[in-house]
Order: structure tokens, then C-alpha cells, then sequence
């Protein structure tokens, strides 16, 4: 049986050059998180990546009040654009994300992230286009919330 390369697991996995494709293979890991984890508060600092394998994570937004809202769902093969975000920027992680269910992710060091995007055209395309999809989606968000009757 073969073992299965978990750099293709990554949306942009399969246009990594050889050497980024090294790069990832070196320094991944692999973490399992219980149903209800939280794995990042709000004003957490991002220090590594997870691209979820199986299970969700839940992105949410309170309020000072304790009113929630779900700004997206990081699903199976996803990472969390919000993270990323944090990442590339140093800022600190702006909402709470939770696991929905119990969770398998690949786990990258924020370093070694911010390497690849600055190094390979793959991750910066897979960025753009994560970042174009999940704009859009909280459109919608916002407009439902903004215009619901």
C-alpha cells in the first residue's frame, strides 16, 4: 500500500516546485482536534496554518453582548482565509474558530507559509483565490443580515 503524499492534499500542492514541495514535506504535521476546540480566539496571534482534512471549522464574530454570527465554515481540503490573512500580514486573528466536529488537519508553520507564498506562484494563486471566494460569500453574509426582513 502506498503511503499518500501529503503535499498533494494541498490545493496547491500538485504546481509547488521541487524545492517548495521539500520545503512543506519537511516541516507539516498532523494534529486531530475534539468537537468544540477552540483554536483560535479572538486577538490570538496566528502562528501556524491548518488545511483541514476531514471535520469543519466554524469561523464566528461575537459581539461584546454574546451574539454570534458564522462568517464561514472551513471545510474538508480548506484553510481559513482569516488565518492566512493574519499570517501574511502579522495582524492578529480578528474572530473565534472552533471545531464543528471533531477535526483532522495538516498543520504549517506560519514561517514556512509565508516562505511559499513569497516563492511560489502556486500559493500565491491558491491565496487570491481563496481570498476572491470568501469575499464573496460574506458579501452575501452581509447583505442577508443588512437587507432580512
Amino acid at each position: 500500500m502506498a503511503i499518500e503524499d501529503p503535499v498533494l492534499l494541498f490545493p496547491f500542492g500538485p504546481g509547488l516546485s521541487a524545492r517548495g514541495a521539500d520545503k512543506l514535506r519537511r516541516f507539516i504535521s498532523t494534529a486531530r482536534f475534539p468537537a468544540g476546540t477552540v483554536l483560535l480566539d479572538e486577538g490570538s496571534r496566528c502562528e501556524t496554518l491548518l488545511l483541514v482534512r476531514s471535520g469543519a471549522i466554524r469561523v464566528i464574530k461575537a459581539s461584546p453582548a454574546g451574539r454570534e454570527i458564522t462568517l464561514y465554515f472551513v471545510q474538508a481540503g480548506e484553510m481559513c482565509v482569516l488565518g492566512i490573512s493574519c499570517l501574511l500580514s502579522d495582524h492578529r486573528y480578528p474572530a473565534t474558530a472552533v471545531t464543528k466536529v471533531d477535526t483532522d488537519a495538516l498543520v504549517v508553520p506560519g514561517g514556512i507559509f509565508r516562505e511559499l507564498f513569497r516563492e511560489e506562484p502556486a500559493v500565491q494563486q491558491f491565496v487570491i483565490d481563496l481570498f476572491s471566494l470568501r469575499l464573496t460569500a460574506v458579501m452575501t453574509l452581509v447583505e442577508e443580515v443588512a437587507f432580512r426582513k
